[in-house]
């Protein structure tokens, strides 16, 4: 494979991830408002959880999972769909695709059109499964939505916990391993994205403060449960 051209891939990954949907439904349905900031009163206490990510969740959260609805759909859609024709072009290759889909969540990210400032990478993370391995996503999605809602009732597993669980799954699923490595990098991607909310969590436990379901109602859309909840009117 020519480098020369899988440079050209990694580039155009990152310059279509760097597209935020989110700014732009914003910019209709929420003119002038600052999106880079979503404030969560934590009930029962004076705390609240703070996320700077702009993102389909930060917008769910703001203006309901109609809105965030739309901007993951988007997200998953600039991810999935340029990743199914490399697929597609590129069958035995699966270097050329799994390289620029990194990349798509390297620009969701960190685009470069609005100063690195961009979200956490769940929703084109999501479209990219869909299209390698949708399988695994659906069963790893509800497994961990099982485990971190219903069983451990820990929120962070229930609602991304998936990401890790289909590492592994990767791994079996494909001969080559450069499935399972590519899902390590899109874990560590998210994770590394994520770390300002895991330290804000890790204050919540040592203050000994719990937060419920619902005070993070907007950030749990794209849980299995969350899904399964819309599709049935909740």
């Amino acid at each position: 494979m020519n480098i020369g051209f899988l440079l050209l891939l990694a580039l155009a990954g990152y310059l279509i991830g760097s597209v935020s949907f989110a700014r732009i439904i914003a910019y209709f349905v929420a003119p002038g408002e600052d999106i880079s900031q979503t404030t969560i009163a934590i009930a029962g206490s004076d705390e609240s959880f703070e996320s700077d990510t702009v993102s389909a969740t930060a917008i769910s959260a703001r203006k309901g999972p109609q809105v965030g609805c739309i901007v993951a759909i988007l997200d998953m859609l600039k991810a999935g769909v340029p990743l199914w024709f490399l697929q597609q072009q590129y069958p035995n290759q699966p270097v050329t695709f799994l390289l620029f889909s990194i990349m798509v969540v390297v620009g969701h990210n960190y685009p470069i059109y609005h100063k690195f400032h961009g979200g956490r990478g769940l929703s084109p993370i999501m479209g990219s499964y869909f299209v390698l391995d949708w399988v695994s996503l659906l069963v790893t999605m509800l497994i961990s939505s099982v485990l971190g809602f219903a069983i451990v009732k820990k929120y962070f597993l229930g609602y991304a916990g998936w990401l890790y669980l289909i590492v592994p799954a990767l791994f079996y699923r494909f001969a080559l391993p450069h499935y399972g490595v590519y899902a390590i990098i899109i874990a560590a991607l998210f994770t590394i994205a994520s770390i300002p909310e895991f330290e804000q969590f890790r204050k919540l436990q040592a203050a000994d403060i719990k937060p419920g379901e619902s005070d993070f109602e907007g950030f749990e859309n794209w849980s299995v449960r969350g899904i399964l909840d819309r599709l049935r009117g909740k």
